[in-house]
């Protein structure tokens, strides 16, 4: 069983993740990846008794906001291997509203064709065998 937390518009995060990773600690989870960037944060918890199977652990993240400058909006993702599947986790915030539609395909596109990874298995998001968004 996995479990999969993001987070986002979070300030200073340090004692929430504290938080959290305690709490889920007591349960059996432990924390495989973090990644943040700006306010928007995606974190990855494992049982304890699959993490000697979790490998090649990669994290990237794509600013979409202001023309890809800064990251109010975009998207954070970690990826590894669990036994013998590849696995990708998504984070992401875009524009909202429907008069904004073009602008979130746009980022949708940019998000997947900037995060590439250095595994020959799944370079990109859409090579994984599971991908949750």
């Amino acid at each position: 069983n996995q479990t999969f937390c993001s987070f986002e518009e979070l300030g200073d995060t340090d004692d929430w993740e504290n938080e959290v990773d305690k709490v889920l600690a007591k349960r059996g989870y432990y924390r495989v990846k973090l990644v943040t960037m700006s306010i928007m944060q995606i974190v990855v918890f494992a049982k304890k008794e699959h993490m000697p199977f979790i490998t090649h652990i990669q994290s990237e993240y794509t600013k979409t906001g202001f023309g890809g400058t800064y990251g109010n909006k975009g998207g954070t993702s970690v990826r590894f291997r669990l036994y013998d599947k590849t696995v990708a986790m998504v984070n992401t915030h875009l524009s909202a509203h429907m008069d904004q539609v073009h602008i979130r395909d746009e980022e949708y596109w940019n998000i997947m064709s900037e995060q590439d990874f250095d595994d020959p298995m799944s370079e990109h998001l859409y090579d994984h065998d599971y991908v949750f968004w």
